[in-house]
């Protein structure tokens, strides 16, 4: 597994973490978990299920949809993974109303799949959590200049020789 070692959970404020808490949780079937839902009755009040129950379906999105595996840290983990990352930038994006930011990451996240359907949950979970006072702030990513291609010659080899 790909962690981040200069980052962990508690590094990303609070917004991130519940959205991780809650993501991880749906990735894993532990939706139902006592402290799960208790936490976010205490953060959410009265909009706890409606939060709950986006994060529950863009995590069912992203790994049912998208086209691609997605690299997830185990509940409760306080290490980071790029593609968790990724998704705290979406949804940090989303809450913010940048949409081209928020449409980079669920794209990479997303392989290109099902985007629209994700770009509607990640911009309601920044609603809700926004409506809380749970501000959801971008990890600090430092993107690599694109690598340009160079063309190799291919060999096909057939035989024991």
């Amino acid at each position: 597994m790909a962690f981040i070692r200069s980052m962990s959970v508690p590094d990303l404020g609070s917004g991130a973490g519940f959205a991780l808490w809650a993501f991880r949780a749906a990735a894993v079937g532990h939706m139902g978990c006592c402290a799960l839902v208790r936490g976010y009755e205490n953060e959410f009040g009265e909009r706890a299920g409606r939060a709950l129950s986006a994060v529950h379906r863009l995590a069912r999105v992203i790994g049912r949809e998208g086209g691609r595996v997605i690299t997830l840290s185990h509940p409760g983990c306080g290490r980071v993974t790029a593609d968790e990352l990724s998704l705290v930038a979406a949804l940090a994006a989303a809450q913010a109303g940048d949409a081209g930011k928020r449409n980079a990451h669920l794209s990479w996240l997303m392989c290109a799949r099902a985007e629209e359907t994700a770009r509607a949950i990640a911009d309601e979970i920044g609603a809700l959590f926004k409506e809380s006072g749970l501000v959801i702030t971008a990890p600090p990513i430092e993107l690599s200049p694109a690598q340009s291609q160079r063309c190799f010659t291919v060999h096909y080899q057939a035989g024991h020789g």
